[in-house]
């Protein structure tokens, strides 16, 4: 039950520092495109290592792909 309450806490929490973290990137003159590249490319290894470790991946066929 305190597991859903602790990860609300760290999405908050990440998400209230996004900024914070542009402003260092912006500073290194890292561009918008780049930025978002690098963050949903985090966001997807994340996810998808969650679903090896818990052992959930979905199989899709070529239909529900396409």
């Amino acid at each position: 039950m305190y597991f859903g309450y602790l990860l609300i806490l760290i999405s908050a929490l990440a998400f209230g520092l996004m900024p914070i973290f542009a402003l260092y990137a912006y500073d290194q003159n890292v561009s918008v495109n780049t930025l978002l590249f690098l963050r949903f490319t985090f966001a997807t290894i994340m996810f998808f290592s969650y679903l090896v470790v818990r052992k959930k991946l979905v199989k899709i066929t070529k239909k529900q792909l396409v």
